[in-house]
């Protein structure tokens, strides 16, 4: 089982989402009650009624869950490398427009 880089599952085995009946091919949803949905399926059903169709259990802000950061992941000191490799170039950039300067004004 994998994840995209949109946070939604994508699912090796057939299973059928409960919405829409149909078997669930490529990306699901699994909520905090661990059942599973075709993505666009339970994210119209949210927009209509913020429970599980299953288990009836209350759905936090989705949105803001796919959106949480994990911050036992491996990738934010590679992200954060980038932001500083990106504001070194910057500032290297500003220093080198600043000799130009002083020295075009002598």
């Amino acid at each position: 089982m994998e994840i995209n880089s949109e946070g939604y599952h994508v699912q090796e085995e057939k299973e059928e989402c409960i919405i829409c009946l149909d078997e669930v091919e490529n990306e699901w949803r699994e909520l905090e009650c661990q059942h599973r949905y075709h993505k666009q399926c339970i994210e119209n059903w949210i927009k209509v009624k913020a429970k599980c169709p299953l288990c009836m259990k209350k759905i936090n802000d989705t949105r803001e869950e796919r959106n949480r950061i994990d911050i036992n992941d491996p990738r934010l000191e590679e992200i954060h490398m980038i932001g500083i490799k990106r504001f070194i170039i910057y500032m290297c950039c500003v220093i080198i427009l600043l000799i130009i300067v002083v020295i075009s004004s002598s």
